[in-house]
């Protein structure tokens, strides 16, 4: 806001004026068609409006053509003008994460952020910038409409090459048939800063062709631990593998100690620390698994993603020799995520107190939790055992003959299943109905809707072996499901269940998969093995299914490796392996959860066993601050200053492969 004083002077608000410089204060005069609001030593700029140009020109003599209409002096009341309504947007700064120092070859993803004055939006296009490479090329659109940064990607091509990386002129954003406005309608300025300026995207890095030569060059990218799944605070070692040996040093102007990172790609982000190997052709890089971490095969966030952070890489042989930061296409063999590195910031926790079935130490074949909490068990004796209001197990039905299947429907009956014969009992224990003339059940679930599901090996001559019964609650046939797999490659089915949606849940145990319906009993995906083996062995058969509320989908896994049995959580699409439990005890006869939350692991003789899935927060940064007394507001050469960064909770610091920085905004490179 500019506000005219009584004595002419003109103030403004600076925080809408870009390049902001201190000018002589000298009012406010018309001449023509021209206004010029002069400003004093606490603002910057003189607002000029020329015709129907209208910019700013600071006290270095650079125009910014940017400005709405500007009002006519007759018509300012009160002596206001809002800069905000008349300034345009303009682009205030360019720049890109690659520090200077580095070279690039094919393949590296360059992202470039053009900031504007205000937040504005595109459409139609995309819009380019336009690079000052050999040959020239662009960078495109990405990403940022709706806010102050627009994202551009210049992928580096082979044979590109750019000793020092900018953009063509200050003419190079291009729109393409495409606009770039703000929220009011208004066409931004597309003029950029002057390519030597420190607004400008220069940056010392460079560009290199993959002909070049001689050029040390990133071959792999590894991590020297098993493959598997990692939970909090599991330590990761990983290695970046180079074409010869090189060194790591701090770069000129940066401070000791000053190291490259790899950054990971993880949400939220996570870097992999330097840990040495300095001098040999391997770097080593440390990463800790922290709470709330996922992912299904550990990978770097791109092939960008060795980061100096002030540092130098240079070949130990000769110095001048160009080292090329580009890492491996992610995915590729010669990848981090060919380490079969899975990630989980989930772990689960045993109960102290396990649920004792009864003082005979039977072994549950099937368990199941019914829609009031109470714990069901079948027990191969023909019993069917409920847990009571004081936490014991008492006998709730004996149908007889040997149960080796158990579920709940949605009103409570228990449903329990030999090999032959379906039973639906009354939550008193007493019969509701039977279905029969099934060959090898193999496992019963119940659907939202009270459908009873159960799956059926059948006999080995039959075309169909494995398929899936749906009844109806009053047990007449519903549907049959299967794959539409030929005799020489049948289903051997091993356990059902049934998600909050209706969906409906087969594991087959000889093909090491699990098989996905719709409500409607038409197919709808696969879950490979790959999906729950935890790296252990591909040949993982999942012996038993059921689901927590939260939608996961719970799996006991035998890995034919060790013939260890292990509990698997998916999110309910089957994407990803959220946790494992690894089970001390014998064979995993089944699992269920109760609406807690908590899940029940049957197998154990006597007992049913209970894990909570604990996923802890992980500690956040409060605020960052100077501590009081230990600076008088200023710095000089050699004066430091103690900096607090505050978290929500208790943290522990570990210094394994060095201490942590906090990067500083200086204007000198890596000071921390």
């Amino acid at each position: 806001v500019c506000a005219f004083e009584s004595d002419g002077i003109v103030r403004a608000d600076n925080r809408n004026i870009p390049n902001d410089k201190d000018i002589e204060n000298a009012g406010y005069s018309f001449t023509g068609n021209m206004v010029h609001l002069h400003v004093g030593p606490d603002n910057e700029g003189v607002l000029v409006r020329s015709g129907a140009t209208n910019g700013v020109l600071n006290a270095t003599g650079n125009y910014f053509a940017g400005l709405g209409a500007m009002p006519d002096p007759s018509d300012i009341a009160d002596g206001m003008v809002d800069l905000g309504e008349m300034l345009l947007p303009a682009v205030a700064s360019v720049s890109t994460e690659l520090e200077g120092g580095g070279a690039y070859g094919p393949g590296t993803p360059v992202y470039i952020d053009i900031e504007f004055t205000e937040a504005v939006y595109v459409q139609g296009g995309p819009p380019t910038l336009a690079l000052a490479t050999t040959p020239p090329r662009d960078a495109v659109y990405v990403e940022g409409s709706g806010s102050e940064t627009l994202t551009f990607l210049y992928t580096v091509q082979t044979g590109d090459a750019a000793d020092g990386l900018n953009y063509r002129d200050a003419t190079a954003l291009t729109l393409n048939g495409g606009t770039i406005r703000d929220a009011a309608g208004r066409d931004a300025g597309l003029g950029l800063p002057g390519t030597d300026s420190p607004l400008s995207l220069g940056v010392s890095v460079s560009i290199v062709p993959a002909s070049t030569s001689p050029a040390v060059r990133v071959q792999d990218v590894s991590s020297t631990n098993q493959p598997g799944t990692y939970t909090g605070g599991s330590v990761i070692e990983i290695e970046v593998v180079f074409s010869e040996a090189v060194d790591v040093v701090a770069a000129a102007g940066a401070q000791d100690g000053a190291a490259p990172a790899l950054a990971l790609a993880l949400d939220p982000p996570r870097y992999a620390t330097y840990a040495g190997g300095s001098g040999t052709a391997t770097l080593e890089f440390l990463y800790t698994v922290q709470p709330g971490d996922g992912s299904e095969a550990l990978e770097y966030e791109d092939r960008a993603a060795l980061i100096l952070n002030g540092s130098a890489i240079s070949a130990a042989s000769d110095a001048s020799t160009v080292v090329v930061l580009t890492l491996p296409e992610e995915g590729s063999a010669d990848s981090l995520a060919a380490s079969g590195i899975r990630v989980s910031g989930a772990h689960a926790v045993a109960e102290e107190r396990p649920l004792r079935l009864d003082d005979r130490f039977t072994t549950a074949s099937a368990i199941a939790v019914d829609p009031f909490g109470r714990v069901l068990a079948s027990i191969t004796d023909g019993r069917v055992l409920a847990q009571d209001s004081d936490g014991t197990f008492v006998v709730a039905a004996n149908p007889g003959g040997r149960l080796d299947h158990i579920a709940s429907d949605p009103s409570g009956r228990i449903i329990v299943a030999n090999d032959t014969t379906v039973s639906v009992l009354y939550r008193n224990g007493t019969l509701a109905l039977n279905i029969t003339g099934l060959i090898d059940v193999f496992g019963v679930a119940s659907d939202p809707s009270g459908r009873i599901i159960v799956g059926e090996d059948g006999l080995e001559t039959e075309l169909y072996r494995g398929r899936i019964h749906v009844y109806h609650p009053n047990g007449t046939l519903n549907a049959t499901l299967h794959t539409d797999y030929s005799r020489d490659n049948f289903v051997d089915y091993g356990s059902v269940a049934s998600d909050p949606s209706g969906r409906i849940f087969a594991s087959d145990g000889s093909r090491y998969r699990i098989e996905v319906f719709h409500p409607n009993g038409t197919h709808a995906y696969t879950i490979y093995d790959d999906r729950f083996a935890g790296g252990v062995d591909p040949r993982a058969t999942p012996n038993a299914l059921s689901y927590d509320p939260s939608g996961r989908l719970l799996v006991a896994v035998l890995n034919r490796a060790d013939n260890s049995d292990n509990v698997h959580a998916l999110r309910i699409d089957g994407s990803s392996v959220e946790f494992r439990i690894p089970y001390p005890y014998a064979f995993i006869s089944d699992i269920a959860s109760d609406p807690s939350g908590r899940i029940l692991v049957a197998g154990r003789q006597g007992f049913v066993d209970i894990y909570r899935l604990e996923i802890p927060l992980a500690p956040a940064v409060e605020n960052v601050s100077a501590r009081a007394g230990s600076h008088d507001g200023s710095l000089v050469a050699d004066e430091s200053v103690t900096i607090d960064v505050m978290f929500d909770s208790a943290v522990s610091v570990n210094t394994t492969g060095g201490s942590p920085v906090l990067l500083l905004e200086t204007g000198a490179l890596g000071r921390h």
